[in-house]
């Protein structure tokens, strides 16, 4: 895994777009680039019907996912297929991705925020996991 020390932002350091920033209903809140660490894909599936409710709930649910801060969330689009997508979740480093893992767990927000997510989806995700990976190696 590549160190991330000299990108490395204390969540507090974490630029984020103002709140009455309304384009980019389900992008990240976050506008400066930085380096993640670990990177998780949520494959999902949406019908076309309900995609318009999957937009609205992310533009509730994403400044959520992404208070703790050095989490971000996007939504890619499938050109291919306009029931895939993928949620990004970057994390910028393994602490903040284990950290985040236990309020997956134990977040009672975090569980209803879960309950609404999967009741739009068309079956269950696809989750996998990624860290960043040095090439010299």
């Amino acid at each position: 895994m590549l160190s991330v020390q000299s990108s490395r932002l204390r969540p507090d350091e974490v630029p984020r777009k103002p709140s009455s920033c309304h384009h980019d209903l389900v992008d990240s809140s976050i506008v400066e680039p930085w380096r993640a660490a670990v990177f998780v894909h949520l494959r999902i599936r949406v019908a076309e019907h309900r995609q318009a409710e999957l937009r609205s709930f992310l533009s509730e649910a994403i400044p959520f996912y992404e208070s703790p801060g050095g989490i971000r969330v996007r939504l890619l689009a499938n050109d291919l297929d306009p029931e895939r997508f993928i949620e990004l979740v970057e994390y910028i480093d393994e602490h903040t991705y284990r950290q985040d893992e236990s309020r997956v767990e134990s977040d009672p927000t975090m569980a209803a925020f879960l309950v609404r997510w999967r009741s739009l989806l068309v079956e269950p995700p696809c989750v996998e996991v990624y860290h960043q990976t040095d090439l010299a190696h």
